[in-house]
């Protein structure tokens, strides 16, 4: 099925931005614990590239789930959310297995970010 790979392109493509998102966020955890502001404030704008990319592999997808039957497109959303009602069929395995990857990867992230939100925000976290 055509929509399964392009899907599976997509998410494979996301995975790499997150990859990206990972490492400058692993980096952003040195350099505030040497207090270093000067390197923080550019690993945030590095950080915004990734995260820009990823915005447009998800709307790619939502313009292609659009393009197809109703039914096709919630069957496929339920998929990308890990939220399906029954196991995925054995064709979309592949794509089940690399969103439950992104997804795992994002909370990773999520985790982090929330640690250094508190280290440097404290009593004004995002997070509180």
């Amino acid at each position: 099925m055509d929509i399964l790979r392009d899907l599976l392109v997509q998410q494979k493509k996301k995975y790499i931005r997150l990859s990206e998102v990972m490492d400058i966020t692993m980096q952003m955890a040195e350099v505030v614990d040497r207090d270093d502001n000067v390197s923080m404030s550019m690993l945030i704008a590095m950080r915004q590239e990734p995260l820009l990319l990823i915005d447009e592999i998800q709307q790619a997808v939502r313009e292609r789930l659009e393009s197809l039957p109703a039914d096709v497109a919630i069957h496929f959303h339920r998929l990308l959310l890990g939220r399906g009602d029954e196991e995925p069929a054995p064709e979309e395995k592949e794509l089940d297995e690399q969103c439950k990857m992104n997804f795992r990867l994002l909370s990773r992230i999520v985790m982090i970010d929330k640690q250094l939100n508190r280290k440097v925000a404290k009593d004004q976290s995002f997070y509180q």
